[in-house]
């Protein structure tokens, strides 16, 4: 277990973590490997190494996939579906289904759960306008 994951096995916010998170949070903010929203930013990082403390993930796996969007957090879809198909949880691998015209034209996320189908919600053009 490398140093970063061994810091993130503890809250970043207990006080017998916190100093030596924030020193590995500088450090970390300093990389130009890490995304711009973390870069010469320790608050984003200590967030970042919290979440994936609490997810049992990759500091640098969060700070690759969490985006923020007019001030709310979201994945990336590659990340989501990764972590859905890596979970075991379902028969198979997830699949897609593709429908509709015009702004009712969506994707519906389709999984096998002990032979079972099970829909996600349809995700449509109607609803990706409205968030802009």
């Amino acid at each position: 277990m490398n140093e970063i994951q061994t810091i993130t096995k503890e809250s970043a916010f207990s006080l017998a973590n916190f100093e030596h998170a924030q020193r590995v949070a500088k450090m970390i903010s300093i990389s130009s490997l890490v995304p711009a929203q973390y870069q010469g930013k320790v608050e984003n990082v200590m967030i970042a190494m919290e979440m994936a403390n609490r997810m049992n993930i990759s500091p640098l796996m969060v700070m690759q996939n969490l985006h923020i969007v007019k001030g709310n957090p979201g994945w990336s879809g590659a990340f989501v579906i990764a972590m859905i198909n890596g979970s075991k949880r379902f028969d198979d691998d997830l699949e897609f289904k593709f429908d509709g015209d015009g702004d009712d034209y969506g994707c519906t996320a389709l999984a096998y759960k002990k032979g079972r189908l099970i829909e996600g919600t349809k995700v449509t053009l109607k609803m990706v306008k409205g968030e802009n």
